[in-house]
């Protein structure tokens, strides 16, 4: 049996404005040493571009995060998902390490970076992956940088007051790298924080009629671990948890997970009966499980659209009349909701008017044919509306077609449409006492896809 030996011949971090921010170069004797530029100029060229490509027998593989793409180069065989964990399990390090993984920082940890690559990555062969391993062998020290993100709630909880005192923590401080100075790398018990993500992606699909189509949640368990010393975790779910497709609980009590994936190290000797999860969480970031809802929610859909259009055919206009609810409990918000409205590809003129102008905005794009309407934040209960005139060259039957759909996107803070709720979350030290740190909570519903057909 042949065996798999991985040899990397290039590896580089490239943003999409065409900027080479890290190129290493790991072998001369393989593709050729620009690999970095054909790559750009290849995704300018292709708008959807595959995450495995070939071109003159090299491959040519990558991930893409946020603005940036981790690519790498090789000419050896063998399967191409091995390469995709590898870049994704570099991203993560360099999450770990900067703090977080855009533009920015990676310019200002360029030599963090490369630091980095030298010890994972030895003569184009891959070595060590784990933050815990490397910590020791990296001297750099990160410069943490601070973005402007939405003003989510981040609960935290002392370990002595655990379920009777909560505090706030600002979002950035997630993002602080794992290792800051060198005084917090061999400093015990100075940076004892822990981070626990629970993120749930919506995707919705509304009929003409108001029928849902459609209504998907994926969700998703992360931490994000400063912990010193290796403590034993113990989280605790939601006791009234059942788990598949073919579970039945009723409209708001209980909760119902399709399918449920776990991560390898995570403990099952009390999930059966008190659904309670068990782990030892090294310093990163992890993904402790993910899981998937779909059919009907647990909770109601969080927003609602009415609409109504009318046609000119003497002025060529076509008036849209939309009214948008927010289905939300009065005390729960959605913030930076933006309806994108796409027109007609022969609109000349678009006339917005909206009834409450206070916290709204609206933005045609001329070049995408597309309306934006925009509101920071909306609570729950509360109704927005909004009228548009969208003038055409020439109004027909197949022109009134194309007006066929809107969707949404939003964030919304504290608030889980599946109803999974994380109940304690404890810590221990090797002698099974209570370890002291301070742990923050942090429950998400973004937006995969929210769309409404007008027709």
């Amino acid at each position: 049996m042949e065996c798999f030996h991985p040899r990397i011949s290039t590896f580089s971090i490239v943003s999409m404005r065409g900027e080479i921010l890290v190129n290493k170069i790991y072998s001369k004797d393989g593709p050729r040493t620009d690999a970095a530029s054909i790559f750009l100029d290849y995704v300018k060229k292709t708008k959807e571009i595959a995450p495995v490509l070939e071109l003159e027998n090299v491959k040519y593989i990558h991930i893409k995060c946020s603005s940036l793409f981790f690519f790498l180069t090789t000419i050896s065989d063998g399967s191409p998902f091995f390469y995709l964990e590898l870049l994704n399990r570099i991203k993560g390090l360099c999450k770990d390490f900067c703090g977080v993984v855009c533009e920015e920082a990676i310019c200002l940890n360029f030599s963090l970076i490369h630091e980095l690559l030298d010890e994972v990555i030895d003569g184009g062969v891959p070595q060590l992956m784990s933050t815990q391993a490397l910590k020791p062998y990296i001297q750099g020290e990160a410069v943490a940088i601070k973005q402007d993100r939405p003003n989510f709630a981040v609960f935290g909880i002392g370990a002595s007051l655990f379920g009777t005192e909560m505090s706030s923590a600002s979002l950035n401080s997630v993002e602080k790298p794992i290792v800051g100075t060198k005084a917090d790398m061999y400093s015990h018990g100075a940076r004892n924080e822990v981070y626990v993500d629970l993120i749930e992606r919506l995707s919705v699909l509304i009929s003409a009629n108001g029928t849902v189509m459609c209504n998907d949640i994926i969700g998703c368990l992360q931490i994000k671990s400063y912990l010193t010393g290796n403590p034993e975790m113990k989280l605790g779910l939601s006791s009234d948890l059942v788990i598949g497709k073919t579970s039945r609980v009723g409209y708001g009590y209980g909760v119902r997970l399709d399918a449920v994936q776990f991560h390898p190290s995570v403990v099952f000797d009390d999930f059966e009966s008190q659904r309670i999860l068990i782990l030892h969480p090294s310093e990163g970031e992890m993904t402790v499980m993910k899981y998937q809802q779909s059919g009907e929610l647990s909770s109601s859909l969080p927003f609602l659209l009415n609409h109504s259009i009318e046609e000119d055919y003497d002025k060529s206009v076509l008036t849209i009349e939309l009214t948008l609810k927010c289905d939300l409990k009065p005390a729960v918000y959605a913030s930076n909701v933006r309806v994108r409205l796409p027109v007609p590809k022969n609109t000349t003129n678009v006339s917005p008017s909206l009834k409450y102008n206070s916290g709204q905005s609206t933005e045609y794009k001329t070049e995408d044919k597309v309306i934006i309407w925009k509101t920071h934040k909306i609570y729950g209960g509360t109704t927005l509306n909004a009228k548009f005139r969208i003038h055409v060259s020439n109004l027909i039957k197949a022109t009134q077609l194309e007006l066929n759909q809107i969707s949404i996107e939003f964030e919304i803070a504290d608030c889980l449409l599946s109803n999974l709720q994380i109940a304690f979350l404890k810590l221990f030290d090797p002698h099974h006492h209570a370890f002291v740190s301070r742990r923050w909570i942090r429950n998400v519903t973004i937006t995969d896809s929210y769309v409404f057909r007008l027709r």
